[in-house]
């Protein structure tokens, strides 16, 4: 089996069928620890929790390692319950899994309860059945998060996600949902997801695409 050609949706079953694949999980780092970074440290600048200190380059690292922790927890369940309906979409499930991350470790922080990280990229898989300090459900119940806006936020995604798929059809239309959410719920630039993603078209025409969908969206708010 080459590794290196299996689509995305491929590579993430055969890391959460296979746990043992080392060469698998080499890929899936390479293929999608730049974006998880990525996502990480963008969150943590939107959060307030970035300043010039050498504790904040270790706080991000910390959070990307939770990321990877988060994915093979629980006999890899996050990995397991992936269920995209084109190649790309893992770039999104990331992307919530990433903010997650960020808001679990802010209200450990506020508990004063955050444990020490005790794992790397770099070093063997934790055990399959890890239990999480948090789930969704108890992050958005605590007090000392923001759960109102959070839940307008979602509201806000799912009232979109509905347009879209009402809305949007065609031989493309996956391709242009997963861009347009990419822009809006990940915050990142056409050039980025030209450049990032295995769609094969230019930024000009990812812009075209966020355009177009833009006014879909706007038009039938």
């Amino acid at each position: 089996m080459n590794i290196k050609k299996l689509g995305n949706t491929s590579l993430v079953r055969l890391c959460a069928d296979t746990p043992s694949n080392r060469d698998a999980w080499l890929e899936f780092h390479s293929r999608f620890n730049q974006r998880i970074s990525l996502v990480i440290l963008r969150e943590c600048k939107k959060r307030g929790l970035m300043s010039k200190s050498p504790e904040s380059a270790e706080l991000v690292q910390d959070l990307i390692q939770d990321v990877y922790l988060k994915l093979v927890e629980k006999d890899f369940k996050a990995l397991k319950q992936f269920n995209g309906t084109s190649e790309n979409a893992i770039y999104l499930y990331l992307g919530t899994i990433c903010r997650h991350v960020v808001i679990n470790h802010i209200l450990r922080a506020t508990a004063q309860k955050r444990p020490q990280i005790q794992t790397s990229i770099d070093t063997p898989l934790p055990g399959t059945h890890q239990d999480s300090a948090f789930t969704l459900k108890d992050v958005l119940e605590l007090p000392e998060y923001d759960a109102d806006q959070e839940d307008q936020i979602e509201h806000l995604k799912r009232k979109i996600d509905t347009i879209l798929e009402s809305k949007v059809k065609g031989r493309n239309s996956e391709r242009d949902k997963i861009i347009f959410k990419l822009y809006i719920y990940e915050e990142m630039t056409p050039e980025e997801i030209s450049g990032y993603l295995n769609f094969r078209i230019s930024s000009k025409s990812v812009s075209n695409i966020i355009s177009m969908l833009k006014s879909v969206v706007r038009d039938n708010w």
